[in-house]
């Protein structure tokens, strides 16, 4: 609410953290608001990481978990910018895939994963 009563209260916030020419504005939490506590500067590929979970997914309710369509296992993968997808493992569960997912997701980007399980653990 402060960022739309007052571009000043946005532009204070803006230059005290880190805004450049170059950079965009990125939700940490993508379902969540645009707001000082929600909010950071990214680059364009570090913003693209941080997406939602396709909805036309059809084999997995997980970010980088499908099935394998010949044995049913579940399979993790991850894309880097200018590659195609690395291949992560194979799994027994969509949970333990994602998992997986997760954590190669946190190595390789760090703060500007977009990840499965925020909070971290597994929901019951």
């Amino acid at each position: 609410r402060e960022w739309v009563v007052s571009f000043e209260a946005f532009r204070d916030w803006a230059l005290s953290h880190g805004y450049a020419d170059a950079l965009e504005l990125d939700r940490e939490n993508t379902n969540g608001n645009y707001c000082p506590d929600n909010c950071r500067w990214a680059t364009r590929s570090q913003q693209m990481r941080n997406t939602r979970k396709r909805k036309d997914a059809k084999t997995s309710k997980f970010k980088g978990v499908s099935r394998h369509s010949q044995n049913h296992n579940w399979v993790a993968q991850i894309a880097q910018p200018g590659q195609t997808s690395s291949h992560i493992g194979v799994f027994d569960t969509e949970i333990e895939a994602a998992l997986a997912y997760d954590a190669k997701a946190k190595e390789l980007f760090g703060e500007f994963a977009h990840v499965n399980f925020p909070q971290g653990g597994v929901p019951r």
